[in-house]
């Protein structure tokens, strides 16, 4: 690759990198409500532990999106993680190489006054590979929603974004 190459190569990855880091920096801060997040954002952070059999995804979301989208107004804690956890299920979808849906268990819900941390494992018996993911949740609330999702898996860490008219992608 010659100089010129290389350095459009470098422009496109700190471009790339300066607008993640920016979406970083305005989800980490709280919103009060919907119209104080103008960015209608999530963030999943999903790591597949080195065997590649198993696979844990932490979902970031703004708890007063997900209580719009959550059925029955949630009248406790149990029940609202429940809900919630039902929601982030049809919403966050892992499929393997023959396109079966692979069982989502809850490992935990955190709330702080606006977001919500929503935990989900799954166990994947043939291993990582060939496994897709499509993360659509909020997509039905917002049409201008984007899902970001960071895949810790096999020593790297990327990034993929999801809108309502993506479909499923490779993890790998």
């Amino acid at each position: 690759m010659g100089n010129r190459a290389a350095a459009v190569v470098s422009v496109r990855l700190a471009a790339r990198a300066a607008g993640i880091a920016s979406l970083m920096l305005a989800l980490s801060f709280p919103a009060r409500a919907a119209e104080r997040h103008p960015l209608h954002t999530t963030l999943a952070e999903v790591t597949v532990d080195p065997s590649g059999r198993a696979l844990r995804a932490v979902i970031r979301v703004f708890t007063e999106d997900l209580s719009r989208v959550v059925p029955g107004g949630a009248h406790s804690p149990a029940s609202a993680d429940a809900a919630g956890f039902a929601y982030v299920q049809s919403t966050f979808v892992l499929t393997d190489r023959a396109g079966r849906r692979i069982p989502l268990k809850s490992c935990a819900t955190r709330r702080t006054a606006d977001l919500s941390w929503i935990c989900v494992e799954a166990a994947l018996p043939a291993g990582v590979d060939g496994v897709r993911l499509r993360s659509s949740v909020l997509c039905d609330l917002y049409a201008d929603q984007v899902n970001i999702v960071r895949v810790a898996l096999r020593g790297r860490l990327d990034s993929m974004l999801f809108t309502r008219a993506d479909g499923a992608r490779a993890l790998n």
